[in-house]
């Protein structure tokens, strides 16, 4: 039921609006039919702006509910987005990525980038493996520096 709320969220607002139109539309018939019957223009003035009002409030907030619905809907990106981050920088290493090197390597520097850290390193002679400035051994394979 609640999957994709944001999506359902601005598909109700959609909705809204339109059915707020057709109620609109239908006071303006009533009040014109209603003025015709009984001539009293002036219900027919007072239709028209009822209508208008209902028409321009409900415009104002649907912009409100679809946006609403559009912060819901991102959220839920960020949230997906910010977990597989967070689960690859907390990722045990296993043994085929000490053995490669290479997912090992693209691993650190997306740590490195994703925490802010902004050093030099080094790279080993042996694994070429990018290593920060402060290690003395490669994280990948433990050569000396």
């Amino acid at each position: 039921m609640f999957n994709n709320i944001g999506r359902k969220i601005k598909s109700l607002v959609k909705v809204l609006f339109v059915v707020s139109c057709i109620g609109a539309g239908i006071l303006v018939c009533l009040c014109v039919a209603f003025t015709f019957q009984y001539k009293i223009p002036e219900v027919a003035l007072f239709g028209l702006l009822i209508a208008a009002a209902i028409v321009f409030f409900s415009w104002i907030g649907s912009f409100v509910l679809y946006g609403f619905g559009d912060l819901v809907e991102n959220s839920d990106i960020t949230q997906y987005y910010t977990k597989k981050i967070y689960d690859e920088l907390h990722e045990e290493p296993n043994e085929t990525t000490h053995n490669t090197g290479s997912h090992s390597s693209s691993m650190s520097n997306f740590r490195q980038q994703a925490l802010g850290v902004n050093h030099t390193c080094w790279t080993c002679k042996n694994c070429k493996e990018d290593n920060p400035n402060t290690s003395v051994f490669c994280q990948n394979c433990g050569d000396h520096k």
